[in-house]
């Protein structure tokens, strides 16, 4: 079986539950679902039987409300949308089953880890006869008592309206102008007992229908109410409760209602002394047979309609609606604030009207009002948010998305609040409400806005490395937070950093980055981080070995080597070399590579040659290396003396004493000489201002020395 698991604590999927569970069978619905709460590999083939239950978070109590029949799907990339008929309700005594299968510690799934999935059918059948079904509903809405989201719900369904004559208003029979039709309801509210609630009329157009009965109806059990038709049409009649509207059933019905006389003359009083419903019955037959265009009809409710009855709550609400239409957004306004108890259709034009004037005062109340579920009127409130002040802006994002709006509509909000935004804390808070729902999007929206990782703000850059969405793009992002961890010393986020560069930097970039942080924590001064750097070194070189990066490995092992002889360690001394070892043979076995090499050598060679020729070079360390007289001959040296040592013993070091700062550079062979003979040569050198350097012995290590001494012939930077 298919199950359609739907929560409650978004408020827009809270009132597609409550209509589920008002809706009578054979009702179309809709409900949307984002991919990831889409159980993978599900097959969704018309036809499929269906069950639509309840559950909210921490999804361990699950109602079964009532059957389905899949209709259709449709998928894209992000969200899978299906379409089902609705069924009966689920017969009373499935509630248990279904929780003890879904709260099973070895169940084959987590519901609240999906909400759209297939299982097994534990007991969940259809209703046999009127009796059960009735009961079924009503089972089904006193299971929600111990789901908090429904405190304040109350659930209703119309059994019948019936005119004068007893029969239903939906036969299409019209019903005269004057008479009574009367409404049997059933309501049903989860957590409340003995408490009576007022109800609110909604009739579209406004007035055309009075309630006649008291507006208090109980919380549980069955109502009748008498309500008289005033005017002739088409006509829709809405019931709802003022407690929590948007929250609880709202019943509709529609009836034709025709004239049983001539329209009522105009009343000669003025200024409400009038007759009121003769007034009404003027507009409402003005607006059905008449052509006037909104800005017609605002100067009419002007200078008569309003003239004659100034506080009738419902010619104040078509005048707003007429003045909204025209662009009199204050006009709107102060006719909806005389309203003493606006319908959730006049709260969602008060709100717009809000926005547009900038009377935002109380708008944390009014949205908790509004019902922007329709999609004519989402867009009308989009179109509202637009040029809004920064303060309701962002009281707004705090309010709406998932907690009002479903994942559609808050996705399209922000994305139309993102364009007016310019605090980078909103626009982080605006790109999580997004990511919430559409990691991608989210995503985008950072990276998008700042498209230069070095400018990005440091809370957008953890958001977008943190979600790992837009992966092809977040390599320079991830190096720009490797690069700003380094330098304020944050040792934990480096931690967390070194597993993003290994999964979201480009496979060419990560042995430069790796061996970055890995030599960063070398230097830490702490054995542990600088263990952890160490192994780090070493895996960007073999990293940048197989993908034949063979300088850049020859690097990294040689710092490698240089940090493993200065620890004393035995066993990362063993490691080094056997790394260094490994990318020499690499190296070797490459001729590309050598030819390149030696391609570079020879340019540097000669870009440096006028820099050197004529000058004594001291190289110390190690046995001679046959690159030496091609060095020698390239630069034009005087003179290439290579003062061997071995690394175990000190060597003699007084030939230093001879040394002039205008003739003589000495570059020392780090690997290759002990610690004694080094701080004896720079102290000498030293004395003499005679250049000083650290290199290796292969050639580019030494012409790599010998670029950091400036034309002034001091180095720029020495060992």
């Amino acid at each position: 079986m298919l199950y359609l698991l739907k929560g409650s604590r978004v408020r827009e999927y809270h009132q597609q539950n409550v209509a589920i569970l008002g809706a009578p069978e054979g009702e179309v619905i809709e409900v949307a679902y984002n991919r990831r709460w889409v159980q993978e590999g599900l097959s969704l083939e018309p036809g499929t039987d269906c069950a639509i239950v309840f559950g909210d978070s921490p999804y361990e109590y699950f109602v079964p409300i009532r059957f389905a029949a899949l209709l259709r799907a449709e998928e894209t990339d992000s969200r899978v949308t299906v379409v089902c008929k609705l069924g009966p309700f689920v017969r009373r005594g499935a509630l248990g089953p279904l929780n003890e299968r879904w709260n099973r510690p070895d169940r084959p799934l987590r519901p609240g880890d999906v909400f759209l999935f297939e299982d097994r059918n534990p007991g969940l059948v259809s209703p046999r006869g009127l009796a059960e079904t009735e009961d079924a509903w009503r089972a089904a809405v006193d299971a929600l008592r111990h789901n908090d989201f429904y405190e304040r719900t109350s659930v209703a369904r119309l059994h019948s309206v019936i005119d004068e004559g007893g029969r239903p208003v939906d036969d299409g029979q019209p019903v005269p102008v004057g008479s009574v039709v009367k409404a049997t309801l059933e309501v049903r509210s989860p957590h409340l007992t003995d408490e009576r609630l007022e109800l609110l009329l909604d009739v579209d157009p406004r007035g055309a229908v009075e309630l006649l009965d008291d507006p208090v109806v109980p919380a549980n059990g069955m109502t009748e109410l008498s309500m008289r038709v005033t005017a002739a049409g088409p006509l829709s009649v809405g019931l709802a409760f003022s407690h929590e509207p948007l929250l609880s059933s709202r019943p509709r019905f529609d009836l034709v209602a025709e004239s049983r006389e001539r329209a009522p003359t105009v009343p000669a009083e003025r200024h409400g002394v009038g007759d009121v419903s003769g007034v009404r019955s003027l507009t409402a037959r003005l607006r059905r047979d008449a052509d006037i265009d909104d800005a017609t009809w605002v100067g009419l409710y002007q200078d008569i309609f309003l003239e004659w009855a100034p506080d009738d709550p419902v010619l104040l609400a078509s005048y707003a609606r007429h003045a909204y239409a025209v662009g009199e957004y204050d006009e709107c306004y102060r006719a909806l604030e005389r309203i003493p108890q606006r319908v959730p259709d006049d709260d969602y034009l008060f709100l717009l009207a809000s926005l547009r004037t900038g009377r935002t005062t109380d708008l944390a109340e009014l949205i908790q009002r509004i019902d922007l579920k329709e999609e004519e009127r989402f867009e009308q409130f989009l179109a509202a948010v637009d040029g809004i002040a920064q303060d309701p802006l962002h009281e707004l994002l705090n309010l709406l998305p998932n907690k009002l709006l479903g994942e559609g509509k808050t996705i399209r909000f922000l994305d139309r609040a993102w364009k007016q935004v310019t605090d980078i804390e909103l626009a982080c808070r605006i790109a999580e409400d997004t990511a919430y729902a559409d990691p991608e999007r989210g995503a985008a929206l950072l990276l998008d806005r700042w498209p230069d990782p070095a400018a990005m703000p440091a809370k957008a850059l953890a958001l977008v490395i943190d979600w790992e969405a837009r992966t092809s793009r977040l390599g320079p992002y991830v190096e720009t937070a490797v690069a700003r961890a380094m330098a304020a010393n944050r040792w934990d986020e480096l931690k967390l950093l070194t597993d993003k560069v290994r999964r979201l930097v480009e496979p060419r970039r990560r042995p430069q980055v790796l061996a970055q942080i890995g030599e960063h924590l070398l230097s830490s001064g702490d054995p542990a981080r600088a263990r952890e750097g160490f192994g780090l070194v070493c895996e960007a070189a073999h990293s940048a070995a197989t993908r034949g990066q063979l300088d850049i490995a020859a690097d990294h092992a040689e710092v490698a080597v240089g940090h493993a002889q200065t620890s004393g360690d035995d066993e990362l001394v063993a490691a080094a070399l056997q790394l260094k070892e490994a990318v020499e043979t690499a190296i070797q076995a490459s001729e590309t590579f050598q030819a390149w090499q030696r391609m570079r050598e020879e340019s540097a060679i000669e870009r440096l040659a006028p820099r050197f020729r004529g000058k004594a070079l001291h190289l110390v360390g190690g046995k001679r290396r046959d690159w030496a007289d091609l060095l020698r001959d390239g630069l034009g040296l005087v003179e290439l003396r290579w003062h061997e040592t071995e690394k175990a013993k000190s060597a003699n070091v007084d030939w230093a004493s001879g040394l002039e700062p205008d003739r003589d550079v000495v570059v020392v062979i780090a690997d290759q000489i002990g610690h004694d003979t080094t701080t004896a040569l720079k102290q000498r050198c030293d004395a003499r201002e005679v250049p000083y350097l650290h290199g290796s012995s292969r050639l580019r290590d030494v012409l790599e020395a010998l670029e950091r001494i400036g034309d002034d012939r001091r180095p720029e930077a020495v060992g």
